[in-house]
């Protein structure tokens, strides 16, 4: 356990100079080895020789350990740091809190950056796809800024692979099945092939999905959640849909419903690094199509909930860093102030993901790191 220090002024500054003094000396240490805590605590008592208090609770609980948070090497090794902010939870898209990640784990929990999704549904012809990829290759998208998802319907996957110009835009599925490779499983999609396709992303459980159409069942939350293992398990990176009907909204059982279908998924995911490949979509099922829209504050109070459930239920980490994106009727003219919620990082998209609207949702979501 890191220990809490002194919220003043002066401590806020130590904590701010001593992440600058690890940042300055990571380029030394590719050519004089590992930066160690011993020289991260000289270097600090070099600046603030007043401080020995401090700095000695920094030697005593920075000691390097190997972690299982990280999907390199067991050999990995977290440095953690005191913490010398009050501790209150950090605000923003994900601030850097109480440690500082090696180079194994930097690229897994980097800050929380714009995401938005656009799912095409049962939409499209060839001509009409033609002219949303022509939008796509026009949209001024920085992957630094905000990261774009389009899921068109499978048959025409291949068409936007290979029209699709903007390095800034990727592809998903908008489904896919518990299968895992190849067999006797007639209509279904594995995400073996969807990885052999260069398909990065898949979209699952979604409330049209899991409701059932054509008189097909709906799929289960534990079904959803062996969608989501497999794909997990191929490489994929998944946008998880969860979301309460307006009677159950209306009952007071959102709540509920969520953290039902959120631990049909944890229970799969064993690591929680795993979750870094998650991008959660809160979709009410009453705003879907039905130009209905949850208002900017019961979206941000709902997406607070879910970020609470992660951190009882996972870690304190990954409930910080695990993007929340809200679907349902989005629209450009509402985008911006549904995106201004501090736990809404972006958005689910619909039916304005076939339009130029799509563009200015994109833009609404932007985010300065």
């Amino acid at each position: 356990m890191v220990p809490a220090c002194s919220s003043s002024r002066w401590g806020s500054t130590l904590w701010t100079l001593s992440v600058w003094i690890f940042v300055s000396l990571a380029p030394v240490s590719r050519s004089v080895g590992p930066v160690t805590v011993p020289t991260l605590v000289e270097a600090f008592r070099a600046f603030a020789p007043s401080s020995s208090s401090l700095v000695s609770n920094i030697s005593h609980a920075t000691e390097p350990r190997s972690t299982a948070r990280s999907s390199g090497s067991p050999q990995a090794t977290v440095v953690r740091m005191t913490r010398c902010i009050n501790s209150s939870p950090a605000r923003g898209r994900g601030r850097l809190q109480n440690r500082v990640l090696d180079s194994s784990e930097s690229s897994l929990w980097a800050a929380r950056r714009g995401f938005v999704g656009g799912n095409w549904k049962c939409n499209g012809t060839t001509e009409k796809t033609a002219e949303i990829v022509d939008m796509l290759n026009s949209s001024a998208v920085s992957l630094h800024q905000v990261e774009v998802v389009v899921a068109p319907p499978s048959l025409f996957i291949s068409q936007v692979q290979e029209t699709l110009k903007n390095p800034g835009v990727q592809v998903a599925a908008q489904d896919s099945s518990t299968q895992q490779g190849y067999g006797a499983f007639t209509g279904e999609l594995s995400p073996k092939m969807i990885k052999e396709k260069n398909v990065p992303w898949v979209v699952l459980g979604h409330s049209e999905r899991r409701a059932g159409f054509g008189g097909q069942p709906g799929e289960s939350n534990e079904v959803v959640a062996r969608k989501v293992r497999a794909a997990l398990d191929e490489g994929l990176k998944v946008i998880l849909c969860v979301g309460e009907t307006l009677e159950q909204r209306e009952s007071g059982a959102t709540q509920n419903v969520l953290s039902e279908q959120l631990e049909a998924v944890r229970k799969v995911m064993p690591n929680d690094t795993e979750w870094q490949s998650i991008v959660i979509a809160y979709e009410p099922v009453w705003a879907i199509g039905t130009g209905k829209t949850a208002t900017p504050a019961l979206a941000q109070d709902t997406h607070r909930d879910i970020r609470r459930w992660l951190a009882r239920s996972v870690s304190p980490e990954v409930a910080e860093k695990v993007r929340l994106i809200y679907g349902g009727s989005v629209k450009g003219g509402n985008a911006k102030e549904l995106f201004a919620g501090e736990d809404v990082d972006g958005f689910l998209v619909g039916g304005a993901s076939l339009t130029g609207d799509f563009s200015t949702i994109i833009d609404a979501a932007k985010t300065d790191l």
